[in-house]
């Protein structure tokens, strides 16, 4: 037998965390950015906490958007920490934005909204560095970057470089 419990009600401490996460501009330390999401979605930066990362420990990137008109799908975020050998060791970092509190679909144009996700270098990772590139997905579809300079062809946006010690 399976059994699940339904609410329509909002847990208190997830929308304490919404709260929290939609802010009215983008704050001192981010690193700016201007990159458009199929017109939908605006990155606006990033901010990477530490900086430089010992092998085994983890790190916070936080992305930055602004909702420019209603998305009306539920895209998830992508993150791939590539090196220098490209997709070889990759570190992942997809999830949902603001760990499914707040879907895309829920968003209002105007919203600027802190999307913040903690991810952790392998302990074994080859290089010195690696590049975090991120991007809208959804099944097999991405979100299309409507500057096509700002991307790699694959829709993805290159963000910030992380150093390994």
């Amino acid at each position: 037998p399976f059994s699940c419990l339904v609410s329509t009600e909002r847990d208190p401490e997830g929308v304490k965390k919404v709260r929290e996460n939609l802010l009215s501009d983008v704050p001192e330390g981010v690193h700016r950015m201007s990159v458009d999401f199929d017109g939908k979605i605006a990155l606006l930066g990033y901010k990477l906490e530490p900086p430089e990362v010992p092998k085994g420990e983890s790190f916070r990137i936080s992305y930055f958007f602004k909702c420019k008109q209603p998305v009306g799908d539920d895209w998830l975020v992508f993150i791939h920490g590539d090196g220098p050998q490209g997709g070889a060791h990759r570190v992942f970092g997809d999830h949902a934005p603001m760990g499914g509190l707040y879907p895309t679909s829920e968003w209002q144009p105007g919203d600027i909204v802190r999307d913040t996700h903690v991810m952790k270098v392998p302990a074994n990772y080859p290089y010195k560095h690696f590049t975090l590139w991120m991007g809208f997905w959804k099944g097999n579809k991405r979100l299309p970057v409507s500057q096509k300079y700002q991307h790699d062809g694959n829709d993805r946006v290159r963000t910030a470089l992380v150093r390994v010690r």
